[in-house]
């Protein structure tokens, strides 16, 4: 394969984690749709498309003021039961996610971690499968105060793995998310299986399918675009 032998040329990548590296957009629906039909609230697949991005807590926000919930801190304690419960027995990696993430440990790029989901739902996720050592840095809601799609989270992977924003990749798997990495001036990888659209294209976005499409070519191309 062509990206086996390619030598990496960036020196850091930062992984979204909700969409991009774990399949849990369907479990948080899940969540959404079991606790909003025990209401007596319909809520379907495409009412959730323009929910997908920034907190876990911002989204129950978002549904609780569209459906006219006010219990919103209830609302959530019991979204969230039921998202963990589903975590705990389905949850698993993305295709294709281990084994890019072994082959920029083994070329020894720097890998971080940038999520607007808890530290306890992401650190035990990736504790249970034995790759929390593989990221550098790890990025929660609780380690910044403005969440995506403001640029402070990536700000903060950057601070902490004291990398310059032109010597990294982001993959991101939403507008929002995408949104943080243009404001902190990384070029991004945007795992995009619709044709979803962006605030704004650039040269510094490049759209795939999926993450098994992501390989140490595509990143390095990404890359050298990028600081010519």
């Amino acid at each position: 394969m062509i990206y086996k032998e390619s030598k990496p040329v960036l020196k850091g990548v930062f992984f979204d984690f909700d969409g991009t590296l774990v399949d849990s957009e369907p479990l948080h629906f899940q969540a959404e749709k079991l606790v909003l039909n025990s209401r007596g609230i319909s809520f379907e697949l495409t009412d959730k498309k323009d929910l997908i991005g920034g907190t876990v807590k911002g989204t129950a926000e978002r549904i609780c003021a569209r459906y006219g919930i006010q219990d919103i801190e209830n609302f959530f304690i019991e979204r969230e039961s039921v998202f963990h419960k589903l975590v705990e027995s389905t949850l698993e990696l993305m295709p294709g996610a281990r084994s890019l993430i072994e082959i920029l440990a083994h070329h020894g790029v720097l890998i971080a971690l940038v999520t607007s989901g808890t530290p306890n739902y992401v650190l035990s996720f990736l504790d249970k499968h034995q790759i929390t050592k593989s990221f550098h840095s790890i990025v929660t809601m609780e380690d910044v105060e403005l969440h995506k799609p403001y640029a402070d989270p990536y700000l903060k992977a950057l601070e902490l793995t004291s990398l310059q924003s032109n010597e990294s990749i982001a993959i991101e798997d939403s507008p929002t998310g995408v949104m943080s990495t243009q404001k902190a001036k990384i070029p991004c990888i945007y795992i995009d299986g619709g044709e979803s659209k962006l605030a704004s294209d650039s040269d510094s976005i490049l759209r795939v399918k999926t993450l098994e499409s992501v390989n140490l070519q595509l990143l390095n191309d990404l890359h050298t675009k990028n600081n010519t």
